[in-house]
């Protein structure tokens, strides 16, 4: 994905939803809000929503072992928590 195409992408949103539609994607996004109600909430499909997260921003996605998990492998501390 180029940066210039998100750069097109965020003008055409701001152009249709003005720059509060833009911030409203991108903080619920951020804050874990539903494709769904971020859809209703701009008036757009939920599939066009994630369309543009697609395009918009980069999604990180962090595992964590549950407590217990470490324990069963026999290592006490492998991911750096505390059980």
């Amino acid at each position: 994905m180029q940066y210039s195409q998100a750069g097109k992408v965020a003008r055409n949103i701001v152009k249709n939803h003005g720059r509060e539609g833009l911030r409203m994607l991108l903080d619920g996004w951020q804050s874990g809000v539903d494709n769904a109600t971020l859809a209703r909430d701009l008036g757009i499909s939920r599939e066009r929503v994630r369309q543009l997260k697609l395009v918009l921003v980069d999604v990180q996605t962090t595992v964590t072992p549950r407590p217990g998990v470490n324990h069963a492998l026999g290592q006490g501390d492998l991911f750096g928590g505390e059980e």
